[in-house]
């Protein structure tokens, strides 16, 4: 076996993404608030750079941000003097202006002092009340809670009874019958027919009223009265309270259609921080740069400055012709609503614009359009077309969920459809759909399958018929 050693020339192609590149697909798929974030931190390192909210004009500075940070100020003064402190300022917290909102865990505790004197008590009931999820249910097993507490499953049991006389009543429960039997007994209205009821809600459920007149001993118009008392309460007491804050999202463009047609499609700049560049600072302290490596540094912010105001532009302007594209091709939905909403994919808007699809799936990535019939994500608009029977376009799926919606709606007692029924009907809208298909987003949409709204139906009108008969034979009997 002969080895040596030889050289050779290979060309090859590589992709190399520089820092820009990457600082630059960063910013594009940042929502408004990330980018804030984002550009607070650069600010923070880079004494160059200045960002301000439109809104107050309040700016965050480099050398404020430095200050705080520590590390860049005193590497910047350790190598250059000059320059002087800009007014301070911070973006003010969005959350200020978020009303406070008291959470379950709050209102229950306040409610603690007269219920529990022991501490042992006190300990078991804050540990039940953190355990609660955000409708009032315990989920926890409270062997488990028991356990880790290291008290008897007994007490722990009696201060979880204290803790379901709080409000709000069904607080506590370990089930939705429990919770509406709570809700029944502080009213007063827990009869023993009701109780059989509550063991059988999935009867009720199924409207199985033979089996439930049997098991509750009532006849089938004091079941339906009774269904109706359980309808009145409320199956998620803690529902009411805020675990945590919820900031409303707010549009990062608008789309406007005007009388003469035309789209008017803007940014929400009310949103876009503005991000300067000091260069008076930046050459007061070049010019008193005495060694390499402060040249080299200051150099550097300079740089970093630039490419991120040219970024957070680029930025801007790809969500704006992304967005105006959209509202180009979705424009029948904005002028009549969600049954002409069309089927969209990337490659189109792509294609179209002139970018990558990659591109295009960043720009739409946590951004919010408003428009005339209201605010929506951007990934709204964006669908696989259902096929067409004939030769026309498909269809977009949240159309043909509207279109089921409807036909659903108009159901009555004798005219309910079943999911092969409804392929039937909208194969004659021209919609070429399978059957598990119309399944999926029919129980996506909490619709019940026929046979559920079929006995429903029959029991509203079955109902709404003997209230009608009452009705007429009391105008007799006064007559």
């Amino acid at each position: 076996m002969n080895i040596a050693l030889n050289i050779s020339a290979r060309q090859a192609q590589s992709l190399a993404m520089t820092a820009e590149v990457i600082q630059s697909i960063k910013l594009l798929q940042c929502s408004h608030e990330e980018l804030w974030s984002y550009l607070r931190e650069q600010a923070e390192r880079n004494p160059l750079l200045s960002v301000s909210d439109r809104r107050t004009a309040s700016p965050t500075t480099g050398r404020e941000g430095a200050s705080r940070a520590g590390a860049t100020r005193d590497g910047l003064r350790g190598r250059v003097s000059g320059g002087t402190a800009a007014p301070s300022g911070e973006k003010p917290d969005v959350g200020a202006y978020v009303p406070a909102r008291q959470t379950l865990q709050d209102h229950l505790l306040g409610q603690m002092g007269p219920a529990f004197s022991d501490p042992a008590d006190r300990m078991i009931a804050v540990e039940i009340i953190g355990s609660l999820d955000d409708d009032g249910y315990l989920r926890r097993r409270l062997d488990l809670i028991a356990d880790a507490l290291g008290t008897p499953v007994e007490r722990t049991e009696v201060v979880l009874q204290e803790i379901r006389k709080m409000d709000p009543a069904g607080v506590g429960a370990r089930d939705l019958a429990e919770c509406l039997a709570a809700q029944l007994a502080e009213r007063d209205m827990l009869s023993e027919p009701m109780a059989h009821l509550l063991e059988n809600l999935p009867a009720l459920a199924a409207f199985d009223y033979a089996r439930l007149v049997t098991v509750c001993g009532v006849d089938r118009d004091e079941i339906l009265a009774m269904a109706e008392t359980l309808r009145q309460l409320d199956p998620r007491p803690g529902s009411r309270f805020d675990a945590d804050p919820v900031l409303p999202a707010l549009p990062d463009v608008s789309v406007r259609i005007l009388q003469d047609g035309t789209t008017v499609t803007e940014l929400n700049t009310a949103l876009l921080p503005r991000v300067l560049v000091d260069r008076q600072y930046y050459s007061e302290v070049r010019a008193g740069c005495r060694k390499t490596e402060d040249t080299r540094f200051v150099t550097d912010c300079m740089r970093d400055a630039n490419w991120l105001v040219k970024n957070v532009d680029l930025r801007a302007k790809t969500i704006l012709k992304v967005v105006t594209e959209v509202a180009a091709r979705q424009k029948d939905f904005l002028l009549h609503g969600v049954e002409y909403l069309k089927p969209l994919n990337l490659k189109d808007v792509a294609d179209a614009v002139g970018i990558h699809q990659s591109t295009v799936c960043r720009a739409i990535a946590n951004k919010f359009v408003m428009t005339d019939r209201g605010m929506f994500e951007l990934k709204y608009f964006f669908s696989n077309a259902i096929p067409s029977t004939g030769e026309g376009d498909g269809h977009a799926p949240e159309t043909v969920r509207q279109i089921i919606r409807q036909m659903i709606g108009e159901e009555s007692a004798d005219t309910v459809l079943s999911d092969d029924a409804l392929v039937k009907a909208l194969k004659t809208k021209g919609i070429d759909i399978a059957r598990r298909t119309v399944a999926k987003y029919r129980e996506g949409m909490n619709i019940p399958s026929s046979l559920h709204r079929r006995r429903r139906l029959s029991a509203t009108q079955a109902t709404r018929t003997d209230k009608q008969d009452k009705v007429r034979q009391g105008a007799v009997e006064a007559a």
